[in-house]
């Protein structure tokens, strides 16, 4: 999620859940075999022909965005800072293809994105959301454990920031016409509660979609501790009371109008019908 927990307070059957905005600066890192070699010529060639439009998604995205790609046999990559012109930004992503070379962890994307961050000094902001893109067709043994590659990413992060992964791989447990099943990217994915799609599909346009779309929702999303009793909710953000919210199934989603920056406060207020001491 996109918000930090701060506090819960409960005295009677009157709570008062807190938290944090985590902001919206994210930092995108795709590691993927971008020279397309092997199995992976099609999928790469496919990827090539949507970057205009992924371009103009993140071009038109609220987001404050930084984008990379590794490119090179150790972890190296390149990156920019995401402006208003899809046409120049499509053109930077092309080259960067157009440019890549082979290595070593070519098909180890989770390799790739930890050689990367351990080494990088520039891209990444530690006050930005971190969200590790990992495309492969493969599933290839890797030097670390899974858990070691989550626990070594978010060591780059700073709360309230956070890190979400996302991956496109073969359908897990069972694979799919051209793809192995991507266990390894599917495992990540889902303990830093990210979006897996199959890579079979070669729908990447619709991926960063979802991506940039469940990004800004997890942002303006707050899960309360209890259910509140009709009519005795309210919502504010660092005191200003907010009226352009709805809750659903136990969460409060703030409409995407409200001005809310990095390290606001919002409060959820409310009473249920039981003694919550």
């Amino acid at each position: 999620m996109m918000v930090f927990t701060v506090d819960v307070d409960r005295s009677a059957n009157h709570v008062m859940d807190t938290v944090v905005y985590a902001g919206d600066q994210i930092d995108i890192f795709v590691a993927t075999e971008p020279t397309g070699i092997g199995s992976m010529d099609d999928i790469i060639s496919s990827l090539r022909t949507q970057i205009p439009d992924i371009a103009q998604l993140l071009t038109d995205s609220p987001f404050k965005i930084r984008l990379a790609l590794n490119n090179g046999p150790l972890g190296e990559f390149e990156w920019t800072e995401v402006g208003s012109d899809a046409t120049e930004l499509s053109s930077t992503i092309e080259g960067w293809f157009r440019g890549a070379t082979e290595g070593k962890y070519a098909e180890n994307p989770l390799h790739l994105t930890y050689l990367a961050l351990e080494a990088d000094d520039k891209f990444h902001r530690p006050d930005a959301h971190l969200i590790p893109v990992l495309l492969n067709d493969e599933d290839n043994p890797n030097p670390l454990t899974d858990e070691e590659y989550v626990t070594a990413w978010e060591s780059h992060v700073t709360p309230p920031a956070i890190l979400t992964v996302h991956g496109m791989a073969g359908d897990v447990p069972d694979g799919c016409s051209s793809a192995d099943p991507g266990t390894h990217i599917y495992n990540v994915v889902s303990v830093t509660e990210g979006v897996f799609h199959s890579i079979c599909s070669l729908d990447f346009t619709g991926f960063f979609e979802t991506i940039l779309g469940e990004q800004w929702l997890k942002g303006r999303q707050v899960e309360l501790s209890d259910s509140p009793l009709d009519g005795t909710l309210t919502v504010s953000v660092e005191g200003n009371i907010l009226t352009d919210w709805v809750y659903a199934d136990g969460t409060i989603s703030i409409g995407s109008d409200v001005a809310i920056v990095q390290g606001n406060e919002i409060e959820a207020d409310y009473y249920t019908d039981h003694d919550c001491k």
